[in-house]
């Protein structure tokens, strides 16, 4: 086999914001690594997991090998090929290696959905010598979720089964999901980083503050969220935002208030691509308790009729 690093620019992370390439390993990050210290906290809060990010590119292989540096046994990676899902691999541990065989024949655009659970340090690419390998080429429209517990699903397995991921794959988009772990504060930083994203076409917003998790002061979280949707219109001026209220009963009514005064003050500034969504439309739960991995594709199916279809269209 012929192996490739990042270096060789033959593959992209989708879904990532960034990427710290070491030379021997390269990783995707959800935020940016190169001023990690701008964004206190967020290491520990997932930023560095690969939630919705894939490998994509071009090949005619039959074989691929992926070589991962400290990879975990319960890591999980997903191959898709031509939009088909194929086939399901975890790491050999004695070799740090993932193996996808066979492939089918002919050229074709190849998918890894890396595991949203951990980090993803990708040394090489394999492919079977003589086979070609290049960067694929997208025009499929970009979607970000910025959010929390509901968009991370930590306790859902494999990263395919998210449903971020299965709303996704069923309208065909590019997923950047910037959910981390923690109450949904609208750091300035987050925006700034979504603000500097060159092409977006759909931004989502899960407002959610978990069981625990102090509620900023009703005036602070209305100024922090207005503040946070004018950083993204200095470049994305007619990007449609949905901003959406709570799924879970814990502060909902407080933040699903706040979330009426957000939309209503920017559509008084002229903000007509702004949209406030009532959570409990997409679904309603008592408690975090309730949400696992059987409530996935439900969730998907009701947050595309709700946000994309009856929202946006």
């Amino acid at each position: 086999m012929r192996f490739y690093t990042y270096r060789d620019r033959v593959f992209q992370f989708e879904g990532a914001t960034s990427v710290q390439d070491e030379g021997s390993w390269a990783m995707p990050w959800r935020i940016d690594s190169n001023r990690i210290h701008l964004f206190p906290g967020f290491s520990e809060r997932g930023a560095g997991d690969a939630a919705g990010i894939r490998l994509a590119f071009m090949t005619d292989s039959m074989v691929l090998r992926l070589l991962v540096e400290d990879g975990q046994p319960q890591q999980i990676f997903s191959l898709y090929v031509d939009g088909l899902l194929i086939q399901d691999a975890r790491i050999q541990q004695d070799s740090g290696e993932v193996l996808f065989d066979p492939l089918p024949p002919g050229n074709k655009q190849v998918e890894i959905q890396l595991d949203h659970r951990f980090p993803a340090k990708i040394k090489a690419i394999g492919v079977d010598k003589g086979a070609k390998i290049s960067i694929n080429p997208t025009n499929r429209k970009s979607w970000i979720h910025y959010g929390g517990f509901l968009g991370r699903a930590t306790a859902v397995s494999p990263s395919r089964k998210v449903w971020t991921t299965v709303v996704a794959k069923k309208l065909n988009l590019q997923l950047m999901n910037l959910c981390f772990d923690g109450p949904v504060r609208f750091e300035p930083m987050v925006a700034s980083l979504i603000r500097d994203v060159s092409v977006v076409d759909y931004i989502t917003v899960g407002v959610e503050w978990g069981p625990g998790e102090e509620v900023l002061e009703p005036s602070m979280l209305l100024a922090n969220m207005i503040g946070w949707i004018q950083t993204i219109r200095e470049k994305h001026p007619e990007i449609p935002i949905a901003l959406i209220s709570p799924l879970v009963d814990h502060k909902r009514d407080l933040i699903g208030k706040t979330v009426s005064q957000v939309v209503s003050a920017c559509r008084a500034h002229g903000d007509t691509r702004i949209f406030g969504v009532d959570g409990t439309e997409i679904y309603y739960f008592e408690d975090y308790q309730q949400f696992g991995e059987d409530m996935q594709g439900v969730l998907a199916e009701w947050f595309l009729d709700t946000v994309f279809f009856k929202t946006f269209c």
